[in-house]
């Protein structure tokens, strides 16, 4: 998809800097609808902290400076998390795997909620529609993949370097992601770093839901 976007973009606009503002104008337009679908979300759940939520995404200053000043196409990948966390908040899961599905295809760590998203709409899914819901989520995610990959289907390099992708070093190659999912899941607490204890401690605490929370310098 961000093929796509970038031939586009070079096909209007011929200079570098009509490019680059180009794509600061795509990173405004997706920081944007981002922030409509927080702000409205927030609204549907807990409307007292909507002006938070907003001033959360939209004055964030690695959102303002880093991610839309630089033109990053990570908040496209954010408006797809975004958008996929609303129709799932308001029961329309199917959208939300085409909306992670799309973001994917932007930018390959999508992937990661686009498979637990699957996960959860199958787990929640009565026993007998569960290959039925399944059926529909990987087809409708398959179907997109297809279609945006189809114009670039060749003889010589029929997976698009897929493999290569899968063999990467990066952390978030899939190898690397679950090896590394394997050692933090079957890692003693205690030997982690006294920040990520405090992480862990944090979240178990916030797991029973309690009316108070006591802090010491918690962002410390």
């Amino acid at each position: 998809v961000f093929v796509w976007l970038a031939a586009a973009i070079t096909a209007v606009f011929r200079g570098m800097v009509d490019v680059i503002e180009a794509f600061r104008a795509v990173a405004i337009a997706a920081s944007l609808g981002s922030l409509w679908f927080v702000v409205r979300l927030v609204g549907r759940v807990r409307p007292q902290r909507q002006a938070y939520a907003a001033a959360m995404i939209g004055l964030n200053p690695v959102v303002l400076f880093h991610t839309v000043g630089g033109g990053h196409v990570d908040v496209l990948v954010m408006l797809a998390v975004a958008a996929a966390i609303y129709f799932v908040a308001t029961q329309r899961e199917l959208p939300a795997t085409v909306a992670l599905t799309v973001g994917a295809l932007v930018k390959i760590s999508a992937a990661v909620p686009l498979a637990l998203l699957i996960a959860y709409v199958i787990a929640r899914a009565e026993p007998t529609r569960r290959w039925k819901v399944a059926g529909a989520h990987v087809g409708t995610a398959v179907g997109i993949a297809f279609l945006a990959a189809v114009p670039f289907m060749q003889r010589s390099n029929p997976t698009l370097d897929m493999v290569e992708l899968v063999q990467h070093g990066s952390w978030i190659a899939p190898p690397a992601l679950v090896e590394r999912l394997q050692v933090s899941v079957n890692r003693p607490i205690r030997t982690l770093s006294r920040g990520n204890q405090q992480k862990v401690g944090m979240v178990a605490a916030l797991l029973a839901r309690p009316e108070l929370v006591m802090l010491d310098e918690p962002m410390a």
